[in-house]
């Protein structure tokens, strides 16, 4: 990694630490209905752990506003995190080498729970290549659901592996493209009784982490990620703009910019 990059993403990271260190991440046990530990597991047990965050919407925003290069109003910055949603702007910076480095200060800060959604099939595997080169000595255990748009066959599988990342006790991220996930009829949404495999994952509170091109897309592809129930989403985009909303990290707009960049690009969904 060339050292200026090197260096915004060690920013990136010291920005997350500053605001979600000691933010109320724990880990928190989750009581599953007893048949799916009995079909999924081959005890039986239905034991499984997630993520708790009781956060405190003003502390944190506070500590939004002390890293963030964008400069907005205390009450937008507030909305933004009350709604748990957060933005990395990483220009021309590797966007999957500051979605990794995100989810390593992540889990030291106490979260270990997440679903990493990506644009399409090709960065899904791009961004577990990532995590494979960069994860080092973390306990991180990386799981990609590789369902394609089709939806026949069992849906056993996106059972199997829910229940494997909800049982658990490493840190978990699942790395998921939107094609497998975005509509209703996706074996992930398939519904057995009242529950589907996406249901099952939201048991466990992920943090959700949305990649995409555009600051557009990104709130389009965090808005179907609410089958994940998640406690929170982190959207990286390549996209870069003085945005009213909690920035944590952005390539190119200075702290005293209150202007969008002229530049940016202008990508559809």
């Amino acid at each position: 990694m060339q050292q200026k990059n090197a260096g915004k993403v060690l920013k990136i990271r010291e920005n997350i630490r500053s605001v979600f260190r000691d933010a109320g991440f724990s880990g928190s046990d989750i009581l599953l209905p007893a048949d799916v530990g009995a079909q999924l597991s081959l005890t039986g047990e239905i034991r499984a752990r997630g993520n708790r965050f009781d956060a405190d919407t003003r502390r944190i925003a506070r500590a939004v506003e002390n890293v963030s290069p964008v400069k907005c109003s205390r009450a937008a910055v507030e909305k933004s995190v009350k709604d748990g949603r957060y933005f990395v702007l990483c220009g021309e910076l590797d966007r999957f080498v500051a979605i990794v480095s995100s989810v390593l200060e992540l889990i030291d800060s106490g979260a270990s729970k997440f679903i990493i959604a990506a644009d399409s099939p090709e960065d899904r595997d791009e961004i577990a290549r990532s995590f494979e080169v960069m994860k080092g000595s973390s306990e991180l255990d990386l799981s990609v659901y590789e369902s394609d748009i089709s939806e026949t066959g069992s849906s056993y599988a996106a059972y199997a592996m829910a229940y494997s990342f909800l049982s658990s006790d490493l840190p978990q991220a699942m790395v998921i493209s939107r094609d497998s996930f975005c509509r209703s009829n996706n074996i992930i949404n398939r519904r057995d009784g009242d529950r589907s495999p996406a249901a099952l994952l939201g048991c466990s509170s992920p943090v959700v982490i949305v990649s995409t091109p555009t600051i557009k897309s990104a709130k389009k592809m965090a808005a179907k990620c609410s089958v994940f129930s998640p406690c929170m989403s982190v959207l990286f985009t390549r996209e870069v703009s003085s945005m009213k909303a909690a920035v944590l990290f952005s390539a190119s707009v200075s702290r005293e910019s209150k202007q969008e960049d002229a530049g940016v690009e202008q990508l559809g969904f």
